[in-house]
């Protein structure tokens, strides 16, 4: 598995960095050794992968352009393929949507969404759209003269964006189709004056959003309605603590694999705050800010195992990796850290095939057993055959119907389930995570149940052997 670190790298910006920065990650400990530098760009500050892992896309901040690269899976060295304009300055943040085939950008001081399609071979064509916000500006006199989208991520379902405004104390909502936005029913939910919404994370269950407030460091609580993009806020909490007296200001926000907990970042308390979330109401408990180690965790992500975090501290230029107590969720230093100037965004590339895998993959037996697992879990001609696993298989049947669900994705290319799919297909590939071959031989075992059931018993097997 490869890290891509996007850097700031202007003396506007008084930044350290020289570009993209190119990481091995080892499996083990999640030490992080250098491949590569991408020089000569012009502040990466924001970095997207493509689900196959071969095409990486970066914003470049406080001008107006975009890059695409393409990806050696193998080295996980990049090479760049195309740049284009976003008309507008100081692009933040880029998502692409569910097809692939076009990506959205936010403009931050542009006060602008672009649309700008892909080509079959994932080069950057020329924008398509353009949506300027508006709306009357927050109190803040120098944070808040203008709209300013900050994020702009697709909801779980894939057909909406939720873009947090920072100017106007609002975070908006757009149905995306055939390539175009267009403002959803409600367009947009109030904040509190000044609190500068930045970046939104959902909860697994996509019926819950978390917005992180930049201005007055808190995060907001909203129930979701996945048929209509509508945000209807719940709580709002502090991601500081109470005895801090300095000034602080929040950054990112992640919610973990398994919809737990919370993360955000504080610059100037120099911290992650860690929530917990309520199984019942998914609303939030502040659970306590731990240090980062660091100046200004201006960004921070989970890996794809979700054990560890890594906080990348701007100001310091370092990367530091914790581990993450799977009970409290608090952050605990593995010891290791790396250093590259200015990192502002990271992101993983996703898991490999073996070759076998891939290969077994391909042939017709192992997608229909693929399917026949896929079936199990959701209404369809071998739904009602369900029952006839065996009770210990029963009990692990969530699971294994999951996994049933990633195998038939992963080898068909077909789109991503959300965020659960990336993790999934770890799930498969990567047996030598002791919990992960349990998931493979739930898996295993979900098929040769499905399969006794359509007598192809043969093909199940092979397919569960490459997915254990």
């Amino acid at each position: 598995m490869y890290a891509y670190v996007g850097s700031r790298t202007t003396r506007e910006r008084n930044a350290r960095g020289e570009g993209i920065s190119v990481f091995r990650v080892e499996a083990g400990s999640g030490a992080l050794e250098p491949v590569q530098v991408v020089g000569d760009l012009v502040n990466p500050s924001f970095l997207a992968l493509n689900r196959r892992g071969d095409r990486l896309y970066s914003v470049h901040g406080d001008v107006s352009d975009i890059s695409a690269f393409a990806v050696d899976r193998a080295s996980g060295r990049l090479e760049f393929i195309n740049r284009q304009s976003t008309h507008g300055k100081n692009p933040v943040h880029l998502a692409l949507d569910p097809s692939e085939r076009f990506v959205v950008v936010s403009n931050h001081i542009g006060a602008s969404l672009a649309v700008l399609p892909l080509d079959g071979e994932g080069a950057l064509g020329e924008m398509t759209q353009l949506v300027k916000l508006d709306g009357p500006v927050g109190p803040h006199r120098i944070e808040q003269k203008q709209a300013k989208p900050h994020f702009n991520p697709f909801d779980p379902s894939g057909n909406f964006v939720i873009v947090p405004d920072k100017g106007l104390d609002r975070t908006f909502a757009f149905r995306f189709a055939d390539g175009r936005l267009a403002p959803a029913s409600p367009g947009f939910v109030e904040s509190r004056e000044s609190s500068g919404p930045r970046h939104v994370a959902f909860h697994p269950n996509g019926r819950y959003a978390y917005v992180v407030n930049e201005l007055d460091s808190t995060v907001t609580t909203y129930s979701y309605n996945r048929n209509t993009a509508q945000l209807t806020p719940l709580q709002i909490l502090s991601t500081l603590p109470e005895t801090l007296t300095g000034n602080s200001r929040a950054a990112g926000i992640e919610v973990d694999h398994g919809g737990r907990f919370v993360y955000a970042s504080n610059r100037g308390h120099d911290s992650i705050a860690v929530f917990v979330v309520d199984p019942r109401t998914s609303l939030l408990r502040f659970a306590g800010a731990d240090l980062s180690l660091g100046r200004t965790p201006r960004f921070f992500t989970t890996d794809p195992t979700g054990r560890l975090l890594y906080a990348l501290n701007e100001d310091s230029d370092t990367i530091v990796a914790f581990h993450i107590n799977p009970d409290s969720g608090r952050l605990y230093p593995t010891g290791f850290s790396a250093r590259t100037g200015s990192p502002v965004c990271m992101v993983f590339s996703p898991p490999q095939a073996s070759p076998a895998f891939m290969k077994s993959a391909e042939e017709p037996g192992v997608a229909d057993a693929g399917q026949t697992a896929c079936n199990l879990a959701s209404p369809g001609p071998l739904h009602a055959r369900a029952p006839v696993l065996h009770h210990k298989r029963r009990l692990r049947a969530d699971r294994a119907v999951h996994a049933g669900h990633v195998f038939h994705r992963a080898q068909r290319g077909g789109p991503p389930c959300g965020r659960g799919l990336h993790h999934g297909v770890a799930a498969l590939v990567r047996p030598r995570l002791h919990d992960m071959r349990i998931l493979g031989h739930d898996f295993c075992d979900a098929l040769h149940a499905a399969a006794r059931g359509r007598g192809d018993g043969g093909r199940a097997e092979l397919a569960g052997d490459h997915a254990g």
